[in-house]
């Protein structure tokens, strides 16, 4: 795994992290929404660091 893997995992890391913060604050269909924009947002920054 070089360092755009390491990224990648990284951001997923952090996205289950926010995912369980929001989670405890938030009812279920607040989630599906906003995990739909992490991951609009997620692979935006992959493109731009050129991996996908």
């Amino acid at each position: 795994m070089g360092a755009d893997g390491m990224k990648t995992a990284r951001l997923e890391k952090r996205r289950e992290a926010a995912i369980c913060c929001v989670r405890r604050h938030a009812p279920e269909a607040a989630i599906a929404s906003l995990a739909k924009k992490f991951a609009k947002k997620l692979a935006k920054k992959l493109k731009k660091s050129g991996t996908r």
